[in-house]
């Protein structure tokens, strides 16, 4: 016990001494090297290895989310933002290196599809099967599975492949072609999961909901994926997964984050506009191959929160981990199908 508190001591002064010091301007790459060093002699391990994980974090584009000076932790950097509930250090951090790779690899990448896809990849809701601990088992992703996803995530196809090999349907074997080709039975499969995902999660919010409802349209076979009823509103939401890298849309995708689902929208919305009675609202639950959660659907699922805010049912961000998760994984079913595995 006196040992510790001699460690303790002698941290505790440490700190006091940094309090009084003049932090304004950062260190130079030998300062921080030789404060490393002093810190480990004078055996403050533990501080010295706190200069060696923020000199990391700088390295890795850190500005923001770092102060200028490693010893700037010690006067509570962090500690107007942790009073946040919401506030998560790691998710803090990872946000803007996320921010700092991506922009590294839009500066040296040509290939349009390598860009947009790069670019979808950038938005949270397309991170966050890598980001979060999985605490369902529903979340939870095989070894292959994984695997797979971080190299659809990075826009390489399964390795080892023979140069001429094409898709079951005859066309180019590219990640583009194989997460939006329309002859895949897991195409068909990842859709159907996207709906039943979204269904169960307003069903145990207390949210009615009919799924895959048809003789909506008098006289004709079209049939919406679900149908909310939500304060006497009703809404007709139509589902559809988009790939930034689709040759209709990649030079757009390319310029712009979310492109892609934006066009999306736009096609679902002008098909049902001219087919919803009047009072019936139509929401299109679009996303992105990545992940990436169009601007319409997030809109609704924010206002069913609100509607069902009496519910104990699961909250927001349980349903688009949920949706990450999903995507990837009939994502590389898609990719395994297309290339006869």
């Amino acid at each position: 016990m006196d040992i510790l508190t001699d460690v303790f001591s002698d941290l505790q002064d440490y700190v006091d001494a940094v309090k009084s010091s003049d932090l304004s301007e950062p260190p130079t790459e030998g300062e921080v090297i030789q404060l490393e060093q002093d810190l480990n002699a004078n055996g403050l391990y533990l501080f010295a290895w706190m200069v060696g994980a923020w000199a990391s974090l700088q390295a890795q584009g850190c500005e923001d989310t770092s102060p200028n000076h490693p010893l700037l932790l010690l006067r509570g950097f962090y500690d107007k933002k942790a009073r946040l509930p919401s506030f998560r250090i790691q998710q803090y951090i990872s946000a803007e290196i996320d921010k700092f790779v991506g922009a590294d690899l839009l500066r040296v990448s040509p290939e349009p599809a390598v860009v947009a896809r790069t670019l979808s990849n950038q938005n949270s809701g397309a991170t966050a099967w890598l980001r979060a601990i999985p605490s369902k088992s529903s979340l939870r992703l095989s070894p292959t599975e994984f695997r797979l996803g971080v190299r659809i995530f990075a826009g390489l196809m399964i390795p080892g492949l023979p140069s001429d090999t094409r898709c079951v349907c005859g066309g180019e074997l590219v990640i583009s072609h194989a997460l939006s080709c329309k002859n895949l039975r897991a195409r068909i499969a990842r859709h159907n999961a996207l709906v039943e995902d979204t269904s169960q999660w307003l069903s145990r919010r207390k949210v009615h909901v009919r799924k895959e409802v048809t003789g909506v349209v008098p006289g004709t076979a079209h049939r919406v994926d679900l149908v909310v009823r939500a304060d006497g509103v009703v809404h007709w939401c139509d589902a559809v997964v988009t790939d930034p890298g689709n040759p209709s849309v990649v030079l757009g995708a390319a310029g712009k984050q979310g492109f892609a689902v934006d066009k999306a929208e736009q096609y679902k919305i002008s098909k049902w506009k001219k087919l919803a009675p009047v009072g019936v609202q139509v929401v299109p639950l679009a996303m992105e191959s990545t992940g990436l959660i169009g601007p319409e659907m997030s809109k609704f699922l924010e206002r069913m929160v609100k509607k069902s805010r009496g519910s104990k049912g699961p909250r927001l961000g349980s349903l688009l981990m949920q949706l990450s998760v999903t995507c990837v994984r009939y994502g590389g079913e898609m990719v395994r199908e297309a290339c006869r595995f």
